[in-house]
C-alpha cells in the first residue's frame, strides 16, 4: 500500500509596465510532501511450511518470538504476529519546503539588458519506519531519522538583442536538489 499526497502553492508578484528599463519578479514558495508505505507478506501456514521445506520450526531458525495464529512459538508469552504477517514494512515520511526568490533585469537600451536573481530555500525530510515478521528477523523500530538544510541558488544573465530575430545571452546560476 502506497499512499503519497502533495500540497504547493507559489505566491509571486512582478512588473507590470512592458516599457519599463526596470523588470521585477518577487515571490514565495512552499511545499508538504507526506506518504505511507507499508509493505506485508501473510503466510497463515508458514509453520507447516517451514516444517515440509527445511524439517525445521521458524521459531527455531529465527530465534522464539512469534506465534501465527496461536501457532509457532514455543513460548505463550511472547507476541503473536499481526494477522500471519511474515514480512512487514511500515514508513512515513514528510517532505517540507517553503522559499523566497526575486528576479530584477535592466534594459541599458532596447539590445542590453542584465538580469540578478536568487532563490532561498528551506528543506526538512524525516522518517519513521517500523518492522515486524520472521522475514525480518522480529521486530525493529520504531526508527525515526530527521534532516534540514538550506540553499541559495543565485543567477546572472546578460543579454544581447542583436535584431529581432536574433539574440544573444550568456547565464549563469546554480542548480539545488534536496
Amino acid at each position: 500500500t502506497n499512499q503519497q499526497r502533495t500540497w504547493t502553492q507559489e505566491l509571486r508578484w512582478q512588473s507590470n509596465d512592458p516599457s519599463s528599463r526596470w523588470t521585477w519578479t518577487v515571490g514565495a514558495f512552499w511545499s508538504l510532501s507526506k506518504e505511507v508505505s507499508i509493505e506485508e507478506l501473510k503466510d497463515t501456514q508458514i509453520v507447516a511450511l517451514w516444517d515440509t521445506l527445511f524439517g525445521i520450526n521458524p521459531d527455531d531458525f529465527y530465534g522464539a518470538f512469534y506465534s501465527c495464529n496461536g501457532v509457532g512459538a514455543r513460548d505463550p508469552s511472547l507476541p503473536a504476529i499481526p494477522n500471519c504477517d511474515i514480512y512487514y514494512n511500515a514508513n512515513r515520511t514528510h517532505d517540507r519546503q517553503i522559499a523566497g526568490f526575486g528576479e530584477v533585469s535592466y534594459a541599458f537600451n532596447d539590445q542590453w539588458k542584465l538580469t540578478l536573481g536568487g532563490r532561498y530555500s528551506r528543506n526538512s525530510f524525516d522518517l519513521w519506519h517500523s518492522g515486524d515478521g520472521y522475514e525480518n528477523f522480529g521486530p525493529d523500530g520504531p526508527i525515526t531519522a530527521r534532516q534540514r538544510e538550506n540553499s541559495f541558488t543565485p543567477k546572472l544573465s546578460v543579454a544581447y538583442q542583436a535584431t529581432p530575430e536574433h539574440l544573444y545571452y550568456s547565464t549563469y546560476s546554480k542548480g539545488f536538489r534536496p
